[in-house]
């Protein structure tokens, strides 16, 4: 995120204006991880008395190569999606017809602009949540993820523009073995190596028989919106920043992975329960074959080390900010040891049995 310089609101009410013929009735800055983000919410016309719809428009640095390169892709999964009525948030195109636009800012800094529809509901991981809640949506959230993923083996898009890839892309988990210096917890640290260690051995080798597809890469507790009404429902998926040609058991174990961090946090969390209740409603829409079930537990511990790994850097660079840091993967402790005294095998022997 850009720490020293803030889009001014006055500009952003502006290009909302002029290059997207919205209205603003109010404009909220939001923390975004890797661009400026402002929720917007918007009359029919200048006179409209009413807030009628919300938007979110990011600012993404133009330097930011890989991720103004994967625009494209990110626009196209989304529609992609949205015609299988999969609930994302959609791009909204400016007047003149485009996805996207450039912007200068006032100091000279260049910016990718896009405006996109807003999902009502609360992110996952502020919903406060019961152990019959929790189950629910293990669930729910198993089935979401494996239609997302049904819907886009399907999608054909040229990866010749698509640059790279980055560190918490699922396969890239063995960069962080240089941050574990960042856990102060020498047992937990250690832990973490033996987890880095079986990923190596277990998933690298595998590599060229996983299936591919265009995979979010962060189907996590901060990107799933959820709202309750009954009972709590999945509203859709948001922030496809990340997205890349991945691997299916890679996105999966990485949605894994957030769901027992966030579950790890309700009352009588049962890590067995809650991830089978998920991986069998995703193998329901999405059958797993056998190389994916031979490494989805290494994607699944492994994105859990990398989630705490980064709240460890992050924390030691900027200390003031450290609960926000932490809120994803505080209980990856908990979670790491467990996952130790269950043992992987009978963990396996739950989660794929009877599919």
């Amino acid at each position: 995120m850009d720490t020293d310089y803030q889009i001014p609101v006055n500009e952003v009410q502006r290009i909302l204006i002029n290059d997207f013929d919205i209205f603003p009735k109010s404009i909220h800055q939001q923390y975004g991880f890797l661009c400026q983000n402002f929720i917007v919410a918007a009359g029919k016309d200048a006179m409209a008395a009413a807030c009628h719809e919300k938007f979110i428009i990011k600012f993404v640095r133009n330097d930011d190569r890989s991720i103004c390169a994967g625009l494209g892709l990110q626009h196209a999964m989304q529609m992609h999606l949205r015609a299988d009525n999969i609930n994302v948030s959609q791009p909204t195109p400016t007047k003149c017809g485009q996805t996207t636009m450039k912007y200068t800012a006032p100091n000279g800094r260049e910016y990718v602009v896009q405006l996109l529809t807003f999902l009502e509901g609360v992110v996952l991981v502020e919903a406060i949540l019961t152990k019959h809640d929790m189950e629910t949506l293990a669930s729910k959230i198993g089935r979401f993820v494996g239609r997302v993923h049904a819907s886009l083996l399907s999608l054909q898009y040229d990866v010749s523009n698509l640059i790279g890839g980055n560190d918490y892309h699922a396969e890239n988990a063995l960069c962080f073995r240089n941050k574990l210096r960042y856990v102060k917890d020498e047992e937990l640290k250690k832990l973490m190596e033996k987890y880095l260690d079986s990923f190596e051995i277990n998933f690298i080798p595998r590599l060229q028989s996983l299936r591919r597809v265009f995979a979010h890469c962060d189907i996590s507790n901060g990107n799933l919106i959820v709202n309750k009404r009954n009972e709590w429902e999945i509203v859709g998926l948001i922030d496809f920043e990340d997205s890349y040609h991945g691997y299916v058991v890679g996105d999966l174990g990485i949605c894994i992975a957030y769901l027992l961090l966030q579950a790890a946090g309700t009352p009588e969390f049962d890590l067995t329960d809650i991830s089978t209740r998920a991986i069998k409603e995703y193998s329901h829409v999405l059958p797993l074959d056998t190389d994916e079930k031979a490494v989805l537990y290494d994607v699944v511990v492994s994105r859990v080390v990398v989630s705490y790994v980064t709240a460890c850097e992050k924390v030691y660079f900027d200390p003031e900010n450290e609960e926000f840091w932490r809120r994803q993967s505080l209980h990856a402790p908990i979670i790491l040891k467990k996952f130790i005294q269950l043992g992987r095998k009978d963990l396996e022997q739950a989660w794929f049995q009877q599919i």
